[in-house]
């Protein structure tokens, strides 16, 4: 038996597999930051920096390893507990977008690290103060937070349907979704 019959020493024929049905495909990440904007975030940690400049130094990490893995990965920002809620027309009030889902750039990131180096006056300056912890509308909050990165998701989402989609949340509250009452037993995952 010769190594020509395509017979192989494991019993298997070693012709192309491959019969064209599937192809390779690239699988791009969608991963949008939802961080609490509220007062509490804005107070400094053990480090001396606050929790919301922290968050936002970490979302500026990963948008640097996104560029190097994969340059279409894609990465938004959005702050929830703002008093200013755009430049989201038409969208939620509390809810600003900082970077909308789109794919890592250099200008995205040069944005980004300028907030993370001068700190949360900047920051206050582009979103307007924090609201306070309590009030009427602290229930959805959160809920109109993740309703704007989901519009964000679904968007991107045409189009490629094999690509990831993620929210990452961010929050110095250990129960946030505490006052929504029954809106967690109507969720769908």
């Amino acid at each position: 038996m010769s190594g020509s019959e395509g017979n192989g020493r494991y019993g298997g024929d070693f012709e192309d597999e491959d019969d064209g049905d599937e192809e390779l495909r690239t699988v791009n990440d969608n991963l949008i930051f939802l961080i609490n904007a509220r007062a509490s975030m804005f107070q400094e940690n053990n480090k001396g920096v606050s929790h919301i400049i922290d968050a936002l130094a970490f979302a500026l990490d990963v948008m640097k390893r996104f560029i190097v893995r994969n340059p279409k990965d894609s990465v938004g920002i959005v702050l929830y507990g703002t008093e200013n809620k755009y430049p989201v027309v038409g969208g939620a009030d509390n809810v600003y977008v900082l970077q909308k889902l789109e794919p890592v750039s250099g200008k995205a990131m040069s944005k980004l690290r300028e907030f993370v180096e001068f700190n949360q006056d900047s920051l206050t300056e582009k979103i307007g103060e924090p609201l306070a912890e309590t009030g009427t509308n602290s229930q959805n909050r959160l809920k109109e937070a993740l309703w704007t990165a989901s519009r964000q998701i679904i968007t991107k989402r045409r189009q490629n349907r094999y690509d990831m989609r993620r929210v990452w949340l961010f929050t110095d509250d250990d129960d946030p979704c505490s006052d929504m009452g029954g809106e967690i037993g109507r969720a769908h995952v």
